[in-house]
């Protein structure tokens, strides 16, 4: 339930038929917090991830590069 501070923001929105689900707030702010987490992990893992997946590709340009100059 609203508390003394809040109360006035609840009684605004019963007059415009507006309804608050004050729980799923809880349940959404968690999951937000793990995908935050959970994009930066992955953030900082592909630089390197392109890093790795594009070496075999520098390594044939420098070959590359080498024998036919």
């Amino acid at each position: 339930m609203p508390s003394s501070a809040t109360a006035p923001l609840f009684d605004a929105a019963r007059c415009y038929g507006i309804g608050f689900q004050p729980g799923y707030a809880v349940i959404a702010h968690g999951w937000f917090d793990r995908a935050h987490s959970n994009f930066m992990a992955l953030g900082m893992m592909a630089p390197r991830a392109q890093a790795a997946a594009l070496s075999p590709l520098r390594t044939a340009v420098a070959a590359n590069t080498e024998r036919l100059a």
